[in-house]
């Protein structure tokens, strides 16, 4: 499951979710890691009435991610 968040406007999450994933994958990172940078990502655009106002620097989602507990999110073994 994803964060709870109290969402403004749903328009650009899935973008958000899906470059953000693609970007940490081609960066490195493994299939769950790039999840839930995307993820992340997506909650904080759903937080915002623009897409462009809620995404995160990279900076930004390295700080989220170290802050996120990892084992909370996944229920399956990829």
């Amino acid at each position: 499951p994803a964060p709870v968040v109290d969402v403004v406007e749903p328009v650009g999450a899935g973008d958000a979710f899906g470059s953000t994933f693609v970007a940490n994958y081609l960066e490195g990172k493994t299939v769950k890691e790039a999840m839930l940078y995307g993820i992340i990502n997506a909650a904080s655009v759903l937080t915002f009435l623009d897409a462009k106002s809620g995404l995160l620097t990279q900076d930004e989602l390295e700080k989220r991610y170290a802050a996120t507990p990892k084992n909370r999110y996944y229920h399956c073994t990829l």
